[in-house]
């Protein structure tokens, strides 16, 4: 083991953004932003899947009544006046059709209402889609996520980009310092069924905040080698960061060496405290080799 790359840290210490070497990327390197997308824009097309019906089916008559009286009072904040007419409605289907009509009625609203919920989140609120460690006793670099070979191939144009690792605390506060908005960080639940929302107890909330957020940061677990963490703000975006939150980069061995100088000429003047290295394939075995760049 080479003790210059040989380091003690936390689980989560380190977070990783895996990176193609081309125009946006480079700029986002030179000015130190990031880019927060839009949820729509992930490549996972069941992003914020969720599972509503379990709850719905398990509801009785008490619970549903409640939740759409709560309906109706955030409908009125949106359209003042609407209570009577909307709870007029639900009573007349209640009277004239009977209990289990209204319960049909009650959960089409509600189910209703948390894919507009969860549309509207998607649409505008962004996440930075980073990667994590699995635990580990002593952080070593070589059996981290820099020696994820498919996060490189890829998310980094197979050993052509790079990759930037993080000091996650210092990332989100100067993330927080330097933006508006809320940024909250949290890590990607894996399995095989999608999360399931659940119905909440605060007078001005129809869907539990929290199984809101489980839907915005699970994934089937066919992505589970990525170790998934994500950063959620309430804006998509650039947002800028503090240089001295980029510990170290890695820069892939098939990147040609013009691009190289110009990361090195970057990091020498942007990042002066962070470490670059060189990664190598070891041939013969499924590993790589760090070169130290100076």
């Amino acid at each position: 083991m080479n003790k210059d790359t040989e380091k003690e840290a936390p689980m989560k210490a380190y977070l990783y953004k895996f990176r193609e070497m081309n125009t946006n990327s480079i700029t986002c390197l030179a000015n130190a932003t990031l880019w927060f997308s839009k949820f729509d824009d992930l490549n996972d097309p069941f992003e914020a899947t969720f599972d509503i019906d379990t709850i719905l089916d398990s509801a009785d008559i008490n619970e549903l009544i409640k939740q759409t009286k709560k309906y109706a009072k955030i409908f009125d904040e949106r359209k003042p006046g609407s209570v009577p007419d909307i709870n007029s409605r639900f009573i007349g289907t209640y009277m004239s059709l009977g209990e289990e009509r209204f319960k049909e009625q009650a959960k089409k609203l509600i189910k209703d209402f948390a894919n507009t919920l969860l549309d509207d989140m998607k649409r505008s609120n962004g996440v930075l889609s980073m990667s994590s460690d699995i635990p580990m006793e002593q952080f070593v670099i070589e059996d981290s996520n820099v020696a994820n070979l498919p996060m490189w191939s890829h998310y980094a144009d197979g050993l052509r980009g790079f990759l930037m690792c993080f000091d996650e605390g210092m990332l989100i506060h100067s993330l927080k310092e330097l933006n508006e908005g809320y940024f909250a960080s949290n890590s990607v639940a894996y399995d095989v069924s999608p999360p399931k929302l659940q119905l909440s107890d605060a007078d001005n909330s129809i869907i539990e905040r929290d199984s809101v957020f489980q839907a915005l940061s699970s994934k089937h677990e066919t992505f589970l080698n990525e170790v998934e963490r994500r950063i959620l703000t309430n804006e998509y975006g650039l947002k800028k960061y503090s240089p001295e939150a980029l510990r170290m980069l890695f820069i892939g061995e098939k990147m040609p060496e013009d691009q190289v100088e110009l990361i090195k000429l970057i990091i020498k003047q942007k990042y002066p405290h962070t470490e670059i290295f060189r990664v190598h394939i070891t041939y013969g075995h499924y590993a790589i080799r760090l070169e130290r760049l100076k």
